[in-house]
């Protein structure tokens, strides 16, 4: 049976792989055009990530939840759509 404290750790190692994958893409600009894309992409997961089990938005009330994930949503569509309009 999983423990949280074995859940957490897992979630962290997979943030600092995603972390170093979107550094690598930044870095080398490995999808071209569609490279801030993804980084944007990765970082709203990562963000959901820290929200859940960082946070405790999993036993939050639904509504907090919808909350903090639509703004998550929101900033990183914000700051897309302001990359590909500039």
């Amino acid at each position: 049976m999983k423990t949280q404290a074995h859940t957490v750790t897992w979630v962290w190692l997979s943030l600092l792989l995603v972390t170093a994958l979107s550094w690598w893409l930044a870095e080398h600009r490995g999808l071209g055009q569609w490279t801030v894309l993804c980084v944007m992409l990765i970082a709203l997961v990562k963000g959901r990530l820290v929200f859940l089990h960082f946070m405790e938005l999993k036993t939050a009330p639904r509504y907090l939840r919808r909350l903090y994930e639509g703004w998550i949503v929101g900033c990183v569509g914000m700051i897309a759509g302001f990359y590909w309009l500039a």
